[in-house]
C-alpha cells in the first residue's frame, strides 16, 4: 500500500510542477544526506536536476538485511520531498519535508522496515558515497 502512495505521490508531484512558483523547491537536495531510525541507517548521494527531478544512489545499512546498494529518484515540490529507490532486491522510498536547508524528516518504507526518518545534509560531501 506505501509503495502505491510513493508513486501515486510522483506522480501528483509531477503535476503540480507545470503549476507555477508555488511548486519550486525551498532547497536543493544536492548532496550527502544521512539518517538513522532504530537498527535502520540510510545515506543518499542525491543530485537535482533543474525539472525539480531527483536522481542517485543509496545505502541502506541495517542489522536485519545487511548492506544494500540502490538507485534513487524522484521529485521536489516546494517543501516536499519523494523519493522512490527501486532496485532489483528492494521496492522502497521516502516521502517528507524540508525543516530547514540541512534537514528532511519523514518517512521511509522498505520491505524490512517503515518509520520515521530524520535525514541530515552531511557538511562538505557534494559528491560520492
Amino acid at each position: 500500500m506505501r509503495r502505491a502512495l510513493f508513486a501515486v505521490g510522483l506522480l501528483s508531484l509531477g503535476v503540480l510542477a507545470g503549476c507555477g512558483d508555488a511548486t519550486a523547491p525551498m532547497h536543493s537536495v544536492d548532496g550527502v544526506w544521512q539518517g538513522s531510525s532504530g537498527t535502520e541507517s540510510l545515506t543518499l548521494q542525491l543530485t537535482m536536476h533543474s525539472d525539480q527531478t531527483v536522481t542517485g544512489r543509496g545505502i541502506d545499512s541495517s542489522m536485519i538485511a545487511g548492506v544494500q546498494v540502490f538507485p534513487v529518484s524522484g521529485t521536489v515540490s516546494g517543501p516536499t520531498v519523494v523519493l522512490v529507490f527501486d532496485p532489483v532486491a528492494v521496492s522502497a522510498g521516502f516521502s517528507g519535508k524540508f525543516v530547514n536547508d540541512e534537514t528532511l524528516a519523514g518517512s521511509v518504507d522498505f520491505p524490512h522496515f517503515a518509520g520515521d526518518v530524520r535525514l541530515s545534509r552531511l557538511p562538505g560531501q557534494g559528491s560520492g558515497i
